[in-house]
């Protein structure tokens, strides 16, 4: 084994044990200081000897190592199960072991052991005296560890900072390790991890969670991470860190970050060994499901199950494998399968985590009923809503960002929990579809039915008593124009038909950017070829929901007081007629039904809008005429004439 990883303070207590016992301990440990997959025969030898020679104390800290090795390796969990059962024995560490860093050994490999019970013991008496014992360690007695020791220690007690949402105590494990981390002390593989918990703990207690941290930058973390791996040749932990980073940017929706990592990953992966497998497969199925392709999605989770199983992964380690898959089951309608996977996940899982598989859980129900029985789909989505927002499930999904927005989208119609619905939107940072509803969160909302009026992210835009015309006027030609794009050369022409080329491209570019800065979202007008539009995706008019929503309010004539175009008189005249059309469907059709009293309710209040329709004022004097009212028809038909 290389002697180049330093044996620190642990040396002072193997010189005091006699024995092979303790010599293949260190010797595992040395390995372990390695490759911790390649560790674990060594371990297997250490334990077995330790046990012949009837040392109880020694064989339950090379349990708790192992455990520690497996845990943190992440190369697979076969055998997890024989060394939990070994270390079963005791949860503080034995008077025997009065060496400060083999008892801050044990009490980590302790939390390790509590991580892999699927954290169902955090916050048990035990093992808040487990942390509190080893945070005093690290805190206290910092010169009597040895440098692997201090480093496993923080390491799994960020791990619990992290699980427990513990700012205070994520300010005092970098304090403490920050001196040491800096110095380059320590075996470079858990220097690493050290890195690498504290970029994950630091990125899940702070930005993750709207708040910041004061002691850390998260990228110059896991930049230091990276630096150990490379500079060190450490090939398990570098695929490790990549898997985080494509993790972490597909949670911020950073695809270019995501698709970059997992290329990088697929050429350092170890496909022998199950867990990297695993999250590579995974992740595979992320950008997939993230592309729409729902098929290979379904492809890659199923992948990634059938190699966290190959590596013996407990459930709550596999939680993300098993919930991916089941959705995609769901997706492609294996509604059965998907059921007994998630199932499965409610028998192991707990709390928080186990409610919300449960809601997982039923939208394969949703899925379900939206094919067999159509007419229960809304009330399913208004249920499982209903649970989401209960347990503030902000990022809330179903297996495409498409389908979770159409989801989302059809809530929204249905008036269902409005504000959750949009903190899900803006979390998840999905797009918007041409045909959602107004009350989507669209960056920018138009009004131009009626007078014009804008609307940037849910506020009034107010234009000021002397407004900048020219910026105004390209958005109302834009909408007149759409939605399809405009080419360049048309809008030139038509607002400054005056000047020659240079000048009038000059003023169309000077207009764009006022524009942009009106509209406070510069995607939301683009430029592609020759062409300018409004993006769809982002902008929701009025005018270009109504002909294809009925929903839609028709407040008035298309941009009304506006003079405008040839283009404007086209769309507010096709707008017109559109409306005068529904309104004499409806109005026809309650006449038909045995009501002209609403009939005539509707032609009248349709004439508020259009005074210019003959249509509806023959339809005001047919229903004045079926409620035997001559006189009234005789002035309806006054007005029309005149």
């Amino acid at each position: 084994m290389p002697e180049a990883y330093a044996r620190g303070r642990l040396d002072e207590l193997l010189a005091s044990r006699d024995g092979a016992g303790w010599a293949a301990f260190w010797r595992a440990r040395a390995q372990m200081a390695l490759d911790e997959f390649d560790a674990m025969p060594a371990f297997e030898l250490a334990y077995r000897a330790l046990l012949d020679e009837g040392d109880h104390a020694g064989c339950g800290l090379v349990a708790r190592t192992a455990v520690l090795a497996l845990y943190y390796g992440e190369a697979t969990y076969v055998g997890l199960a024989s060394w939990l059962a070994r270390s079963d024995w005791g949860v503080l560490p034995p008077i025997e072991l009065h060496d400060a860093s083999a008892r801050a050994w044990w009490l980590a490999g302790e939390l390790a052991r509590v991580y892999a019970h699927a954290g169902t013991e955090y916050a048990s008496a035990a093992t808040l005296a487990v942390r509190d014992m080893l945070m005093q360690l690290v805190s206290a007695d910092t010169a009597a560890l040895d440098a692997d020791a201090f480093l496993m220690a923080v390491s799994t007690l960020l791990e619990y900072a992290d699980f427990e949402d513990d700012g205070r105590l994520f300010d005092q494990l970098f304090a403490s390790a920050a001196p040491l981390l800096d110095a380059d002390m320590g075996t470079p593989l858990y220097r690493g991890r050290a890195w690498h918990r504290i970029r994950c703990a630091a990125y899940s207690i702070g930005p993750h969670r709207g708040r910041g941290l004061q002691r850390i930058d998260t990228d110059q973390a896991e930049a230091r991470a990276f630096s150990v791996a490379e500079r060190h040749g450490l090939r398990q932990l570098r695929a490790h860190l990549l898997v985080t980073r494509c993790f972490f940017a597909n949670v911020s929706r950073d695809e270019a970050a995501a698709d970059r990592a997992l290329a990088e990953l697929g050429q350092v992966t170890d496909f022998r060994r199950p867990l990297p497998a695993a999250w590579y497969y995974y992740l595979r199925g992320q950008a997939a499901a993230r592309r729409e392709e729902a098929t290979e999605a379904l492809l890659y989770f199923g992948q990634a199950v059938s190699a966290a199983e190959a590596g013996e992964t407990p459930i709550n380690v596999q939680q993300n494998y098993l919930i991916s898959h089941a959705t995609a089951l769901a997706h492609a309608g294996q509604w059965d399968a998907a059921t007994r996977c998630f199932d499965r996940l409610i028998a192991e899982l707990s709390g928080r985590d186990g409610e919300i598989v449960a809601v997982r859980r039923a939208l394969v129900g949703f899925y379900r009923a939206r094919v067999e029985s159509p007419d229960e789909a809304p009330l399913l989505r208004a249920a499982i809503l209903a649970q989401a927002r209960a347990l503030r499930w902000v990022s809330f999904g179903l297996l495409t960002p498409r389908s979770t927005g159409r989801f989302l989208a059809d809530a929204l119609r249905d008036g269902v929990a409005p504000e959750f619905v949009k903190q899900i939107v803006r979390q998840r940072q999905l797009s918007a579809e041409p045909a959602f509803p107004r009350s989507w969160p669209w960056a920018v909302r138009i009004g131009a039915l009626g007078h014009f009026r804008i609307e940037v992210d849910d506020a009034p835009v107010a234009f000021g008593a002397r407004p900048q015309r020219r910026p105004l006027e390209l958005l109302m030609l834009l909408v007149a124009l759409g939605p399809q794009p405009a080419p360049v050369t048309t809008v030139m022409d038509t607002l400054w038909s005056d000047a020659d080329g240079d000048k009038a491209k000059s003023s169309l570019d000077m207009a764009v950017l006022r524009l942009r800065r009106l509209l406070g979202h510069e995607d939301a007008l683009r430029i592609e070829g020759a062409h300018l539009f409004l993006d769809r995706r982002q902008v929701w008019v009025d005018a270009w929901a109504f002909p294809e929503d009925a929903s839609v309010e028709y407040t008035g004539s298309f941009l009304a007081g506006e003079k405008g175009s040839g283009a404007v008189e086209v769309m507010r005249e096709r707008l017109e007629q559109l409306f005068v059309q529904r309104v004499l469907g409806r109005g026809e059709a309650l006449e038909a039904d045995g009501g002209p009293a609403e009939a005539l309710a509707l032609y009248e209040s349709a004439l508020r809008h259009d005074g210019l329709a003959e249509a509806l004022h023959r339809g005001v004097i047919r229903c004045h005429l079926a409620l035997g009212e001559p006189g009234s028809a005789v002035r309806a038909f006054r007005r029309c004439r005149d």
